[in-house]
């Protein structure tokens, strides 16, 4: 079934769901690494640097399989208009909450750090600048990942209203 299912999925309906492979499996991984390793110094900030190192070695690898696999096991396909229109609605999509996500961290920084600084621990009333980096990043993947799920939502249900 899962082997039908495969072949009658889109090359690009694949490629979106590999992107969306390595963007969790990437979050899983980071997330790990911060747990593992919380930044309170300098050599805590070089083993997250390792780490970060791995990462990014990790993606490249996982994606460059997933999309060899992919382009091996599937027909090649002309991109038209309606590829271009789903991808321009994902990417404002996956745009503006990044944008939402920054605002709220500039917001959340800039008016009164205390809160803030109390609710992740830190007695001085200051956010870490590692800590709001980590944030960042975590709003990079969640746009990344809004973008991948408007993309299959898109080529599954069509554009319609959007």
């Amino acid at each position: 079934m899962l082997t039908t299912l495969w072949r009658e999925i889109a090359t690009r309906e694949k490629n979106i769901w590999a992107e969306l492979l390595v963007t969790l499996l990437a979050a899983a991984y980071y997330v790990e690494l911060l747990a593992a390793a919380p930044v309170s110094g300098p050599e805590d900030l070089a083993t997250y640097i390792r780490g970060l190192i791995g990462l990014v070695v990790m993606i490249v690898i996982v994606a460059s399989v997933l999309a060899t696999v992919i382009a091996l096991t599937s027909e090649a396909e002309l991109r038209d208009e309606r590829d271009y229109r789903i991808d321009a609605i994902a990417n404002r999509v996956a745009y503006y909450l990044l944008i939402a996500c920054i605002i709220g961290v500039c917001v959340l920084l800039f008016s009164n750090a205390t809160p803030v600084a109390a609710l992740l621990g830190k007695a001085d009333g200051m956010v870490a600048g590692t800590t709001v980096a980590n944030v960042l990043i975590l709003a990079l993947l969640i746009a990344s990942v809004a973008r991948a799920l408007v993309q299959l939502y898109l080529y599954r249900r069509g554009i319609g209203a959007w």
